[in-house]
């Protein structure tokens, strides 16, 4: 049930239009169908919570209501379908900024080290704090829409974890001792994603992949990639221009493009 439609101004005085749900199987699958009927770009859905959040490799994000921040964006980027997952390396840079300077803000962190694993999940203190999900739709090598999906873990207990979870997940609350309005905190995070998505626009994403590797977890480090078929062991090199994983194994540097990263 949709609970209001409102808006916040971003870079440019771009309006960003938010349309808030009490519930919703998944924000995603609700952007992807307004974007197939023509929504515009800084579309963004928001839910309460989701019954079905999407995770990468058809997992389960649990969101359960008052917990997360749970939205997906509409974008229709005007860029060479190479460069796509440059604006998903982006999207977790802009969370990764955002909750270091809320949390750092408030002065209760105890030394919070936050980071960027490869692909798309932003650590703080090693533990999940945020994953990113990119659907897409893609007609005869243009894209016509891009969905960025975001959930952040924000008034979480450890005991509102999931078991298997609690020794891998974080939230904003267990770093600062203190509960957040989620709401307020969407209200400053999509324009400070607006401002830098057009940065990147303007600037053809020069700067993204430098940025990326200067927060980049377990760089250097011995790490396994699974591929869901099979399996790579390596250490990281970094990443290349167009945003993929560079696997150092003995004298050869193997490209990743997708796969999930384990140390």
């Amino acid at each position: 049930m949709k609970m209001k439609n409102w808006q916040v101004y971003g870079h440019d005085h771009v309006p960003i239009l938010i349309h808030q749900y009490a519930s919703l199987e998944s924000t995603n699958t609700e952007a992807i169908r307004v974007a197939q009927v023509g929504a515009p770009e800084w579309t963004v859905i928001v839910a309460d919570k989701q019954t079905q959040g999407k995770g990468r490799y058809e997992r389960r994000w649990l969101s359960p209501k008052g917990l997360g921040m749970y939205f997906s964006i509409v974008l229709r980027p005007a860029i060479d379908l190479q460069l796509l997952n440059l604006i998903n390396l982006r999207s977790v840079l802009v969370v990764r900024e955002f909750l270091q300077n809320k949390i750092y803000s408030t002065g209760n962190h105890q030394r919070s080290e936050f980071l960027v694993k490869w692909p798309n999940d932003v650590l703080a203190n090693g533990k999940k704090i945020c994953g990113i999900l990119l659907e897409s739709e893609i007609v005869d090598q243009k894209i016509q829409f891009l969905i960025v999906g975001i959930g952040i873990n924000i008034n979480h207990q450890n005991r509102d974890f999931p078991e298997v979870l609690r020794d891998t997940a974080i939230s904003m609350r267990m770093l600062t001792g203190q509960s957040w309005e989620i709401e307020q905190l969407i209200q400053e995070l999509l324009p400070l994603y607006q401002m830098r998505y057009r940065m990147d626009q303007e600037t053809d994403h020069q700067n993204v992949v430098s940025e990326y590797e200067e927060y980049m977890a377990f760089k250097g480090e011995s790490i396994e990639i699974d591929l869901q078929t099979k399996k790579l062991k390596g250490r990281i090199k970094g990443i290349d221009p167009f945003g993929f994983l560079l696997l150092q194994q003995g004298n050869k540097v193997q490209r990743v493009t997708s796969g999930d990263l384990w140390i």
